[in-house]
């Protein structure tokens, strides 16, 4: 999603009109993405790795890993990179569009006033000054300040969060395992003991339960929310029979293969974790791209009006005719947006230090004249 933030747009010459549209871009974007499918080549290959690893053919399974997580991630770059040149295109003639009516509604508002629109001059000419923030426009502006400062590090901060949550998954695998194992080291050592007649140990269970820790069991795990498949380890050691000899060679061999079959299970949920880490770190990559063609639209539109406050702010510099023509600026606004005339009165009348008790040449009863608006 790659959203901007509401905060840009709270200013009361932003119409409503415009952040809808912009909600609505955003909303359909995410609603209705391009059709996303792995090839049959791909799909293939991953059904013969799951029959690999379901008969023991290691070799083949790592060999095979390497070639589904190479075509994995390259689909999944191929998918997001068309998604993202799709959106990229949308959100920029969106920008350009609003872009335009904004740069229109500023020249009418001027040029009803019977003063010329300057819209290349340099933020701050004319040494008029809008007066000190109030606490509320200074939290507004530090909010405004975090939230962009958030849509452009989106990247690195959900980097952050996708590094902690697949470190959690990876560090769960290793304590589980590590809990299997140790019980299958006790039941080994029990029967041992068994067969050559000495007490066993026993307590394995009792083991398990305590390393567990703080993890869930994996009855709620499964319940909760997974960034990669809930994976545990399977099998155990069996009994063994016959006599001593036998037997304990029987176990030997039933021990080497259950470490060998639990440590190939740890092995595929390893991998199953990091192919899904991999593919959703590519969604955050193309979505960055996004946002960068976003936030330079948004610099502008906050420069923009920050340039037209200080062209209005430097009639106050004009003693004579400062109050009547920034009343004219508000009261003769022509087509492009809907502003809210009350509030951008007001604000314009800080800009130039009007005062508000012989202000009734400003009808602040109702809007500007409605602009049209673009469908």
């Amino acid at each position: 999603m790659a959203n901007p933030p509401h905060n840009v747009f709270r200013d009361d010459v932003v119409s409503r009109a415009k952040l809808l549209k912009r909600l609505k871009l955003d909303l359909d974007v995410e609603a209705n993405p391009i059709e996303s499918k792995f090839s049959s080549s791909l799909m293939d290959l991953m059904q013969r790795e799951e029959a690999a690893v379901a008969q023991g053919r290691h070799e083949f399974v790592e060999n095979a890993s390497r070639k589904v997580m190479n075509g994995l991630c390259a689909e999944t770059n191929k998918h997001c990179g068309l998604q993202s040149a799709s959106n990229q295109s949308r959100w920029r003639k969106l920008f350009e569009e609003q872009s335009e009516e904004r740069q229109q509604m500023f020249h009418e508002s001027f040029t009803a006033a019977g003063v010329a629109y300057n819209d290349r001059s340099r933020r701050g000419a004319g040494g008029a000054r809008r007066g000190e923030q109030s606490l509320e426009e200074a939290f507004e502006a530090e909010e405004e300040r975090l939230e962009l400062d958030a849509f452009i590090n989106y990247g690195k901060y959900e980097t952050f969060n996708l590094d902690n949550a697949f470190g959690l998954q990876l560090a769960r695998v290793d304590a589980e395992w590590a809990v299997y194992e140790q019980q299958m080291v006790n039941d080994y050592e029990s029967q041992k003991a068994a067969i050559l007649g000495k007490k066993g140990r026993g307590g394995g269970a009792r083991g398990y339960v305590e390393a567990r820790g703080n993890w869930k069991s994996k009855e709620k795990q499964s319940r909760l929310f997974n960034t990669a498949p809930v994976f545990s380890p399977e099998g155990g050691l069996g009994r063994g029979g016959g006599a001593h000899n036998a037997e304990l060679q029987h176990l030997e061999n039933v021990f080497s293969k259950a470490k060998d079959r639990i440590s190939h299970q740890k092995k595929n949920a390893i991998r199953w974790i990091k192919r899904q880490e991999a593919r959703m770190k590519i969604q955050v990559e193309h979505t960055m791209g996004d946002r960068r063609v976003i936030y330079p639209c948004l610099l502008k539109e906050k420069d923009d009006f920050e340039r037209f406050f200080d062209q209005v702010a430097s009639m106050g510099a004009e003693k004579k005719n400062g109050k009547k023509k920034a009343e004219d600026v508000v009261a003769g606004g022509g087509g492009g947006l809907s502003v809210s005339k009350k509030k951008l009165a007001g604000k314009f009348r800080d800009a130039v230090d009007v005062d508000t008790e012989d202000s009734s040449e400003v009808d602040t009863s109702r809007d500007l004249a409605t602009y049209k608006q673009t469908p």
